[in-house]
């Protein structure tokens, strides 16, 4: 019996420095970002993306919030311009080989904003045909998606690029954005 407890002790001890020995505990990287990008929509609609994020990484795994403001580029066209807001939790997987970051994401979100409505009336000047439409209000889950490569020069700052699309029935959109990073990215 009591070389049973013996081999169970053994047994325990050599597990937990194999265990030890595959996982690293300590690694773990966390940073916010922020960019600034180019978005497009199915319905035609495009403009400028502004982005913020916090990211967490633990082992490979990548755990992220964001939020997006996508505001429709409308010089002189119609009125109200379309803008729209996201935020998102995502999951994914990260790999880092010296000063490179890639990593994939993809998770659930909300969308909200408004789109333009029912033509109200149009505006004649001397220049421009400006339509005026009513706003349609909406809010609308969403399933955001994300690849980016960020360049990490020095251990606290990184600079990157990502392809983004953001999945959903009222307006799916897809964009790329340059982003900047600070914190524990190495």
């Amino acid at each position: 019996m009591k070389t049973i407890y013996y081999l169970a002790l053994i047994l325990l001890i050599y597990s937990a420095s194999v265990y030890s020995q595959v996982t690293d505990n300590g690694s773990y990287k966390y940073w916010f970002d922020a960019g600034l990008g180019i978005y497009e929509q199915s319905s035609k609609s495009d403009g400028f993306s502004f982005y913020s994020g916090i990211n967490f990484v633990k082992g490979n795994t990548i755990y992220k919030a964001e939020y997006i403001n996508m505001c429709e580029y409308n010089l002189f066209g119609a009125s109200p311009s379309e803008e729209f807001h996201i935020g998102g939790l995502m999951i994914g997987k990260e790999i880092s080989v010296k000063f490179i970051q890639l990593y994939f994401t993809g998770g659930l979100g909300v969308l909200s904003g408004f789109k333009r409505g029912k033509s109200l009336y149009k505006d004649k000047n001397l220049f421009f045909n400006i339509k005026h439409y009513e706003k349609d209000n909406f809010i609308v889950p969403s399933i955001p998606l994300e690849t980016g490569i960020t360049f990490t020069p020095i251990k606290y700052i990184g600079i990157g690029f990502s392809l983004w699309g953001n999945i959903n029935y009222k307006t799916p959109s897809i964009g790329y954005r340059f982003i900047v990073g600070i914190g524990k990215l190495r």
